[in-house]
């Protein structure tokens, strides 16, 4: 990814780059970030922010941004909730705790509104009809995974899979556009 931005901003030298990863996508953005600021790269000053979604950062890494970008110019979206994304949820703090079943199944009930194509669709609905089933059938290993120390082990919950269809994509989009740096090139006229 930091050669991708090399070459592209060796190309366009005049352009602003936001760069942006989902899931692993987010770590590799992170180190991409990392090696670009490590090797004192001038194109990283054409970097002027950052999107993550689903972000794992803080479970792994926990990677800094690089002090050419400003924590103003980092968003992450991440789902939170009775049914959070754990990969990027701040547990205990992002987590509800469940005070019924529909805390813990409703979540699920909105996958087929979200869902693309009917593929999709009928996935989720089967999801949603088989999981109460598979949550009793595991309920001992469930609740033990529930613990904080635990809880990253549940790591793709379809919360995990929502981030394109849940508004986050779309509310990332305005986050992106209204970057001092991309208002400025969009001024210009520029890219």
């Amino acid at each position: 990814m930091a050669n991708t931005v090399i070459d592209y901003a060796s190309k366009c030298p005049k352009s602003v780059i936001v760069m942006s990863g989902w899931s692993q996508g987010a770590v590799v953005a992170h180190k991409a970030l990392q090696g670009l600021d490590k090797t004192n790269a001038p194109d990283i000053k054409q970097v002027v922010g950052l999107v993550t979604f689903g972000d794992p950062n803080h479970v792994w890494d926990n990677l800094p941004l690089p002090k050419s970008i400003p924590s103003s110019s980092f968003s992450s979206y991440c789902v939170t909730g009775s049914v959070p994304d754990p990969l990027c949820a701040q547990l205990p703090q992002d987590y509800k705790i469940p005070t019924s079943v529909n805390d813990i199944i409703g979540p699920f009930k909105t996958l087929p509104t979200i869902a693309v194509g009917a593929q999709e669709a009928a996935a989720a609905g089967s999801l949603i009809v088989n999981f109460p089933g598979q949550l009793l059938g595991s309920f001992g290993s469930f609740i033990k995974a529930l613990r904080p120390s635990q809880f990253v082990r549940l790591l793709l919950t379809p919360e995990h899979f929502t981030y394109g269809n849940n508004g986050m994509a779309k509310t990332a989009a305005g986050f992106v556009a209204n970057l001092p740096a991309v208002k400025a090139a969009i001024a210009k006229g520029g890219k």
